[in-house]
C-alpha cells in the first residue's frame, strides 16, 4: 500500500469517525425528526441507507442533514429527508448541498417538513407546492 493511499484511507476513517460522533450528538433530534415524519424509519435504517449509498449524510458540529437523490422520468431530484440542529447551521449546510446537487445533475429539490420550514426558507428560492398529510391505519 502506498503512502498516499494510507494517508487517504486515514483521512477517510477520520471523516467517518467525525460524522459518527456528530450523529451521536444529534441522535435525539434525528429521532424526533423521524417521528414527526411518520416514524417510517429508525436512525439505524437511515444509516444503513447512507452506508449503501442510497442516501447522503451531511454533518457539521451544530447540524445534520440527510438527503436522497431520486431519478424521475423528467428530472433528477434532490430530496431533503431529515434535518436537525441549529437553524443557522442547517440553512448554511442546505446552501452547500444545493450546489453539490446541481453538480450531480439535479434540476430540482424538494423537502417535506414541519410548516416552520416555509418561513425559514422564505427568500431562498423555495416555494410551498403542496400539503402532505398522514393517517395511521
Amino acid at each position: 500500500m502506498s503512502v498516499a493511499h494510507s494517508v487517504q484511507q486515514a483521512a477517510f476513517v477520520q471523516h467517518v469517525d467525525i460524522a459518527a460522533e456528530r450523529v451521536r450528538f444529534h441522535l435525539d433530534g434525528l429521532k424526533k425528526a423521524l417521528a414527526v415524519g411518520g416514524d417510517t424509519h429508525g436512525v439505524e435504517d437511515v444509516l444503513a441507507q447512507v452506508a449503501r449509498g442510497d442516501a447522503q449524510l451531511w454533518t457539521e458540529p451544530d447540524g445534520v442533514i440527510v438527503t436522497e437523490v431520486a431519478d424521475a422520468p423528467k428530472c433528477r431530484e434532490l430530496r431533503f429527508w431529515i434535518a436537525t440542529g441549529k437553524l443557522e447551521t442547517v440553512l448554511a449546510m442546505h446552501e452547500r448541498i444545493i450546489v453539490w446537487a446541481r453538480g450531480m445533475g439535479c434540476t430540482q429539490a424538494v423537502l417535506t417538513g414541519r410548516r416552520g420550514w416555509v418561513k425559514a426558507l422564505a427568500g431562498s428560492g423555495w416555494v410551498e407546492q403542496m400539503v402532505v398529510m398522514g393517517r395511521k391505519l
